[in-house]
């Protein structure tokens, strides 16, 4: 198929949310709204060789496809083998390189989807310069050899934060991806240092940046395990984004939660993604949030279960935050940037709108508080 145009959505497969059912019902309650489901993100770093093809074969409604892969020496959680470029250690050499790239490439086209994303490896800081020079050089000879019948195609960054935030080294990030063939798109996982990174202005500043060069640059520019941050990149200039069904799709971060040894598992936070505040809420702000003037409820299928009552049911309302995203996207659509940006805008202004209605809501937790709008306002 032809690549949508801006702004698309990719719900992206996670080892607890496939495709082939709980994405998949996703696109289906959008569709009996008559809305336009969601595209798929095959993450060949994070489920095993056999479910990417899987959920390749079963992803149904959802459309276009693409995958990503930017991951290695992953071990596979179920005994079933990962992708055999996933399996082993980060290219360092040409010819590590051209294996990686010419295997990855070639399941692509195997499976048929409607994009190829040449997969990178993840730079830390120290990677600087070389690590991003190996990859590009890497990306010149697979295309020159690529065949005539080819797919669109991206290439995918995995950058630590550093990049973008040391200007010498986003300054190389940006000449050298921008002197890539003029027909690749750029697919950016970007891994923060921090949780909260979706708040930091001064993060996000530099990020809006560096979409908004590509994107000047002729580029589609997808970010990858992105989530809100990825709505809002849509307003720079961004073709796409991905977000799944666990947390971390929808931030990539480096912060590690550590606990002492024998210490059980904290209890799954029961979130509420409300999408009139851009932002996640305990299920009991969400009980009383619904009962504020404005309030509008959402209508999928998700929040029918959740409606019920009983125990919480922690996919059903990831799932409502999948068609929460997708309905967002579809209301940031316009005829060019320009118009995206003025959507985008708005949303956040309404959203802040309604937060000075709501936020003396008698029993709200500081949970409720959407403490990124005013940032994200400043940057659109």
């Amino acid at each position: 198929m032809t690549l949508p145009d801006a702004p698309v959505f990719l719900a992206q497969h996670t080892s607890k949310g496939r495709a082939h059912d709980r994405l998949s019902a996703v696109a289906e309650a959008r569709t009996k709204q008559s809305k336009a489901a969601p595209g798929l993100l095959l993450d060949f770093g994070a489920v095993h060789l056999r479910g990417v093809e899987e959920d390749k074969a079963k992803a149904g409604k959802l459309a276009p496809i693409l995958p990503s892969g930017s991951a290695y020496e992953i071990a596979s959680k179920w005994k079933v083998p990962m992708a055999s470029w996933v399996r082993r250690a980060a290219p360092s050499t040409k010819a590590q390189w051209n294996a990686t790239v010419k295997e990855s490439l070639k399941k692509q086209r195997e499976l048929d989807v409607d994009a190829l994303v040449v997969p990178g490896a993840e730079l830390e800081a120290g990677d600087y310069p070389k690590g991003l020079e190996d990859q590009v050089d890497a990306i010149r000879r697979a295309w020159v050899e690529r065949p005539d019948d080819d797919p669109p195609w991206f290439a995918e960054f995995c950058l630590h934060d550093d990049w973008i935030k040391n200007q010498n080294a986003c300054r190389l990030v940006l000449n050298l991806l921008t002197d890539l063939p003029d027909a690749i798109g750029i697919a950016l996982r970007i891994r923060f240092a921090k949780r909260d990174a979706a708040g930091d202005a001064s993060v996000l500043g530099r990020l809006r940046f560096v979409v908004g060069a590509l994107a000047d640059d002729g580029r589609k520019v997808l970010l990858i395990q992105s989530g809100i941050v990825g709505w809002l990149s849509i307003a720079w200039g961004a073709w796409g984004f991905s977000a799944g069904m666990s947390q971390e799709s929808w931030l990539y971060h480096r912060t590690v939660i550590r606990r002492r040894s024998g210490q059980p598992s904290p209890p799954r936070v029961e979130r509420y993604f409300e999408r009139q505040l851009l932002h996640p809420v305990l299920s009991t702000d969400h009980g009383r949030l619904s009962n504020a003037t404005g309030y509008s409820q959402c209508g999928c299928s998700f929040c029918g279960v959740l409606a019920k009552g009983g125990a919480w049911d922690h996919n059903a309302s990831a799932q409502h935050s999948l068609c929460s995203l997708a309905s967002l996207t579809e209301a940031a659509a316009g005829a060019d940037r320009a118009a995206r940006r003025d959507a985008v805008r708005a949303t956040i202004e309404s959203a802040q709108n309604l937060w000075a209605q709501w936020k003396g809501t008698s029993g709200l937790s500081g949970q409720a508080t959407p403490a990124g709008l005013s940032v994200w306002r400043s940057l659109v």
